[in-house]
């Protein structure tokens, strides 16, 4: 699923410019991307669009709020998920809604914990859906394979 996701990204500069659903399966097959991941990965698409228009009651959350994560979250982001989560909003990389996102499809994923490396992934892609503009750092940080963060703190 992740290797798709990753393709989209660097093959279309928005979601928007997808074409339709059974176009975009048959592209993606095409590509030599196996059914199942494929699959995954348009559902994890659809469902992140879900979030995104779910997630605008909190577009407004206060600057400097602490957001506290329930046990089952914990459990399925796992310590390094949180840190690295924490490291980009401390150095306003995202923000409130982006982060909800952010969690709202990782735990969507069947992993526990979350391997950073794909924590990356699935940030990357929030933030493209989104639209949002990050700099180089934050885009190397976002593709690095490394388990630890760079962006300064």
């Amino acid at each position: 699923m992740y290797d798709v996701l990753v393709y989209l990204f660097q093959h279309y500069s928005t979601p928007q410019l997808f074409p339709e659903t059974d176009d975009l399966h048959d592209t993606l097959t095409e590509a030599g991307f196996d059914e199942d991941d494929v699959e995954q990965a348009l559902d994890w698409l659809v469902g992140l669009a879900s979030a995104t228009q779910n997630i605008q009651l909190i577009a407004h959350a206060s600057e400097g709020s602490t957001r506290i994560y329930a046990e089952v979250e914990r459990r399925q982001l796992g310590d390094e998920a949180i840190a690295f989560i924490q490291h980009l909003e401390n150095n306003d990389a995202l923000y409130a809604p982006h982060r909800e996102l952010i969690i709202e499809r990782a735990l969507a994923v069947a992993e526990s914990p979350i391997p950073l490396s794909k924590l990356r992934i699935i940030t990357l892609m929030v933030l493209w859906s989104q639209e949002v503009e990050f700099d180089a750092l934050v885009f190397d940080e976002l593709m690095s394979d490394d388990d630890s963060p760079r962006l300064p703190n």
